[in-house]
């Protein structure tokens, strides 16, 4: 599955929003498929559910829904700028105050500067140029990315059928590249894992380890490959048999796309 994350204002963006569900996701879903991979656009178009919520209660459930399916749809993300800065989130949400500050923050900038907080691989800007009376908030943002970040931002205009055109080509080659992308790490990390497996005499995952760690000393393998996903405990069984079975750990893999770890134990 490949999850790209949509960010823009929602009144000022409904064109291009839906000229991205009607060709765009048509379009780039046949070649995932040929890729043999699935792919899903987030889209929080139509907001977040926040009603009989105070102020800061909606606040804080705003920040924490968009960070979360930021890190889901982790590295792919794009971001669409218009005329609108977007709603603004209190400055007393404490989330918002630890990234700006103090100072209010549209939801979008959020959204952004949180992704680019993570790294900027695989972030990409359009930013449509055929509009006026642009509010001062968002030419600040404008003025920022293109000063930072002009290699991954793209300039679009919506006024003739030539530039929609120009735009859906554009947003499909954008994401068949996050495609690509995906396809390509995905074989590098099976490449990988074969690597690892035939430098391992035995490679075990954490539901087993119980009967690896029970066998005695004599029959231990010389070198162990301990797998699984991140945050079931590895690293607590390390250092409970790290001892007494005489090993020492050379190394912690990591493989972000399927978040998972392992840790590889030699005999000293």
């Amino acid at each position: 599955m490949i999850s790209v994350f949509l960010s823009s204002t929602f009144q000022d963006m409904q064109v291009e929003r839906n000229l991205i569900q009607k060709y765009v996701f048509p379009e780039v879903e046949r070649y995932a498929q040929r890729c043999l991979q699935t792919i899903n656009l987030v889209d929080l178009r139509w907001g977040i559910d926040t009603s009989l919520m105070s102020d800061q209660d909606a606040n804080e459930k705003i920040l924490f829904t968009c960070t979360k399916k930021i890190k889901d749809s982790y590295p792919y993300f794009i971001a669409l700028l218009g005329k609108n800065y977007g709603t603004e989130i209190n400055k007393s949400s404490h989330a918002c105050s630890n990234l700006t500050h103090g100072r209010t923050i549209g939801i979008t900038e959020y959204e952004i500067v949180t992704r680019l907080n993570m790294g900027t691989d695989n972030v990409k800007f359009f930013i449509r140029n055929d509009v006026e009376n642009i509010p001062h908030r968002e030419q600040e943002l404008r003025q920022v990315i293109l000063m930072n970040y002009q290699d991954s931002t793209i300039g679009y205009e919506l006024s003739t059928k030539e530039q929609i055109h120009k735009f859906i080509t554009k947003m499909v080659q954008v994401i068949c590249g996050f495609i690509d992308h995906k396809v390509k790490c995905s074989q590098q990390r099976s490449s990988y894992m074969n690597f690892i497996h035939t430098c391992c005499e035995s490679i075990v995952s954490r539901q087993k380890y119980d009967v690896i760690f029970s066998s005695s000393c004599e029959s231990m393998p010389h070198c162990i490959l301990l797998t699984g996903l991140k945050g079931i405990g590895k690293k607590s069984i390390l250092y409970k048999y790290i001892s007494t079975h005489n090993y020492m750990a050379i190394g912690i893999h990591a493989a972000n796309l399927s978040h998972l770890i392992s840790i590889s134990l030699v005999r000293s």
